[in-house]
């Protein structure tokens, strides 16, 4: 083989590495901007301009919620006790209402430094809540003192205004009907403070912000599609590999 063909190969090679560790760099809270659905349920986030189309819906675990929604008009859910289903998967048409620290939300997996972890807001225009979230493994046991906080205006606007009906988690009873915007934002693992081992975490509990306020539709997971990753590898290779050959050819 060749010298040429064998830098070729090693820098190709780096160029998938960086593109398969880039999750490992520190990140940035971003927010969610758009989306396309499927019959209510999500199909692709736009995060920080990039869409995301392997998404990972959680299954919620509620304290509080004194109530949920659906649209106006068509009730997905009935009766009371419905908020933690409400807030569960990637429909965004219902979620729950009020929902208090301590509540769980788990993916079913591991969270790799690879996942935007998403979570959606509803709330009167143009104002949303400030969150905060812990992580936990598959046992809800909180890892370490990991945590991260989140102020209303890291949100993305991502659904314009709709009429939801809001009805009571205890009773089952509509209470009312309003026109409430969808917003939402994303973060990653490294966007986490704090020490312990991360390697189990598989969930996280809302810890800190606007207790008995945040509204959820949607807590999620997007990754990029392993052909994307393997293209950014691509491009960085490509572009390194071309400043060589120029600064070879100035001398």
């Amino acid at each position: 083989m060749n010298k040429p063909s064998l830098h070729w190969i090693k820098a190709l090679s780096l160029g998938v590495s960086l593109a398969l560790g880039a999750g490992n760099a520190s990140a940035a809270v971003l927010a969610v901007t758009g989306y396309t659905a499927t019959t209510g349920t999500f199909t692709s986030l736009t995060i920080g301009g990039t869409a995301y189309t392997d998404l990972t819906g959680s299954t919620a675990t509620l304290t509080g919620a004194d109530t949920y929604y659906y649209p106006e008009g068509n009730p997905i859910f009935s009766g009371s006790g419905q908020a933690a289903e409400a807030a569960s998967g990637l429909d965004y048409r219902t979620g729950a209402g009020n929902v208090d620290f301590g509540s769980l939300f788990q993916f079913g997996r591991t969270i790799t430094s690879q996942d935007y972890i998403f979570v959606t807001d509803l709330n009167v225009a143009p104002a949303t809540e400030n969150v905060g979230f812990q992580l936990v493994n598959a046992s809800n046991t909180v890892l370490g003192d990991y945590s991260i906080s989140i102020t209303a205006g890291q949100f993305g606007s991502l659904i314009a205004s709709s009429r939801y009906t809001v009805i009571s988690n205890a009773t089952g009873a509509g209470t009312f009907t309003g026109p409430f915007n969808q917003y939402a934002v994303a973060f990653k693992l490294s966007d986490f403070t704090g020490t312990g081992d991360l390697s189990t975490a598989t969930g996280i509990r809302f810890s800190n912000g606007s207790d008995n306020a945040w509204d959820p539709s949607v807590v999620g997971l997007a990754v990029p599609e392993p052909s994307s990753l393997f293209l950014l590898g691509l491009g960085a290779t490509l572009t390194a590999l071309s400043r060589r050959r120029s600064r070879r050819a100035a001398e």
